[in-house]
Protein backbone atom coordinates (compact mmCIF):
# COMPACT_ATOMS: atom_id res chain seq x y z
CA UNK A 1 0.00 0.00 0.00
CA UNK A 2 2.51 2.30 0.77
CA UNK A 3 4.31 2.02 -2.55
CA UNK A 4 1.67 3.38 -4.57
CA UNK A 5 0.98 6.75 -5.83
CA UNK A 6 -0.57 8.99 -3.88
CA UNK A 7 -3.74 9.65 -6.56
CA UNK A 8 -3.96 5.98 -6.99
CA UNK A 9 -4.69 5.59 -2.98
CA UNK A 10 -6.94 8.71 -2.76
CA UNK A 11 -9.16 7.90 -6.08
CA UNK A 12 -9.25 3.82 -6.36
CA UNK A 13 -8.44 2.36 -3.30
CA UNK A 14 -10.18 4.28 -0.61
CA UNK A 15 -13.54 4.42 -3.29
CA UNK A 16 -13.10 0.73 -3.67
CA UNK A 17 -12.90 -0.30 0.22
CA UNK A 18 -16.05 1.83 1.22
CA UNK A 19 -18.07 0.40 -1.64
CA UNK A 20 -17.71 -2.74 0.66
CA UNK A 21 -18.88 -0.98 3.20
CA UNK A 22 -22.70 -0.85 2.50
CA UNK A 23 -24.03 -1.77 6.00
CA UNK A 24 -21.74 0.68 7.50
CA UNK A 25 -22.81 3.58 6.05
CA UNK A 26 -19.81 3.29 3.12
CA UNK A 27 -21.57 6.02 0.89
CA UNK A 28 -21.69 8.56 3.55
CA UNK A 29 -17.91 8.06 4.66
CA UNK A 30 -17.03 7.73 1.02
CA UNK A 31 -18.69 11.36 0.12
CA UNK A 32 -17.03 12.62 3.63
CA UNK A 33 -13.65 11.34 2.41
CA UNK A 34 -14.33 13.31 -1.10
CA UNK A 35 -15.50 16.47 0.87
CA UNK A 36 -12.63 16.50 3.23
CA UNK A 37 -10.04 16.25 -0.02
CA UNK A 38 -11.85 19.36 -1.82
CA UNK A 39 -11.74 21.55 1.35
CA UNK A 40 -8.32 20.67 2.00
CA UNK A 41 -6.83 21.53 -1.45
CA UNK A 42 -9.25 24.88 -1.34
CA UNK A 43 -7.47 25.81 1.79
CA UNK A 44 -4.06 24.94 0.73
CA UNK A 45 -5.05 27.12 -2.64
CA UNK A 46 -6.42 29.91 0.11
CA UNK A 47 -3.35 30.00 1.83
CA UNK A 48 -0.65 29.91 -1.44
CA UNK A 49 -2.17 32.66 -3.20
CA UNK A 50 -2.48 34.80 0.65
CA UNK A 51 1.34 34.17 0.85
CA UNK A 52 2.32 35.25 -2.51
CA UNK A 53 0.33 38.60 -2.27
CA UNK A 54 1.35 39.33 1.26
CA UNK A 55 5.09 39.15 -0.05
CA UNK A 56 4.66 40.95 -3.12
CA UNK A 57 2.56 43.98 -1.51
CA UNK A 58 4.84 43.96 1.68
CA UNK A 59 7.83 44.32 -1.49
CA UNK A 60 5.91 47.40 -2.84
CA UNK A 61 4.75 48.99 0.29
CA UNK A 62 2.74 51.97 -1.33
CA UNK A 63 0.09 49.96 -2.84
CA UNK A 64 -3.25 50.76 -1.69
CA UNK A 65 -6.57 48.52 -1.57
CA UNK A 66 -7.34 49.19 -5.48
CA UNK A 67 -4.22 47.58 -6.01
CA UNK A 68 -4.53 44.89 -4.12
CA UNK A 69 -7.67 43.85 -5.61
CA UNK A 70 -5.79 44.22 -8.80
CA UNK A 71 -2.86 41.70 -8.05
CA UNK A 72 -5.44 39.10 -6.19
CA UNK A 73 -7.56 39.14 -9.27
CA UNK A 74 -5.11 38.90 -11.66
CA UNK A 75 -2.80 36.25 -9.74
CA UNK A 76 -5.81 34.20 -9.32
CA UNK A 77 -7.10 34.33 -13.24
CA UNK A 78 -3.02 33.67 -14.11
CA UNK A 79 -3.41 30.01 -11.26
CA UNK A 80 -6.97 29.29 -13.21
CA UNK A 81 -5.55 29.98 -17.03
CA UNK A 82 -2.21 27.46 -15.52
CA UNK A 83 -4.68 24.68 -13.99
CA UNK A 84 -6.81 24.49 -17.22
CA UNK A 85 -4.72 21.84 -18.86
CA UNK A 86 -4.87 19.70 -16.02
CA UNK A 87 -8.66 19.41 -16.62
CA UNK A 88 -8.64 17.67 -20.40
CA UNK A 89 -8.24 14.17 -20.81
CA UNK A 90 -4.55 14.05 -20.36
CA UNK A 91 -4.45 16.27 -17.28
CA UNK A 92 -3.59 12.86 -14.87
CA UNK A 93 -0.31 12.65 -17.25
CA UNK A 94 0.25 16.02 -17.08
CA UNK A 95 0.16 15.92 -13.26
CA UNK A 96 2.17 12.99 -12.91
CA UNK A 97 4.83 14.80 -15.01
CA UNK A 98 4.83 17.50 -13.57
CA UNK A 99 4.83 16.18 -9.93
CA UNK A 100 6.88 12.70 -10.58
CA UNK A 101 9.64 13.12 -13.59
CA UNK A 102 11.40 16.84 -12.74
CA UNK A 103 14.27 15.94 -10.71
CA UNK A 104 14.01 19.76 -9.19
CA UNK A 105 13.04 23.31 -10.13
CA UNK A 106 15.59 24.17 -12.78
CA UNK A 107 15.38 21.54 -14.81
CA UNK A 108 11.37 21.80 -14.65
CA UNK A 109 12.15 25.74 -15.62
CA UNK A 110 14.34 24.76 -18.34
CA UNK A 111 12.13 22.42 -19.90
CA UNK A 112 9.04 24.77 -19.91
CA UNK A 113 11.01 27.44 -21.60
CA UNK A 114 12.33 24.86 -23.83
CA UNK A 115 8.70 24.20 -24.94
CA UNK A 116 7.67 27.93 -25.11
CA UNK A 117 11.15 28.67 -27.06
CA UNK A 118 9.91 25.96 -29.67
CA UNK A 119 5.99 27.10 -30.09
CA UNK A 120 6.63 30.40 -30.54
CA UNK A 121 9.65 29.56 -33.34
CA UNK A 122 7.17 27.00 -34.93
CA UNK A 123 4.01 29.87 -34.65
CA UNK A 124 6.19 32.08 -36.24
CA UNK A 125 7.75 30.46 -39.16
CA UNK A 126 4.18 28.23 -40.24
Amino acid sequence: LLEHDSLYIAFTIYPGVTSFMDMMGGPLWAALFFAMLTLSALDAEFAWIEMIISSVLKKFDKANRHTEIRLVVGLCFFCFICGLPLTTRGGIFIFHSIENLNANWNSFSLSLLLVVIVCYIYGKFS
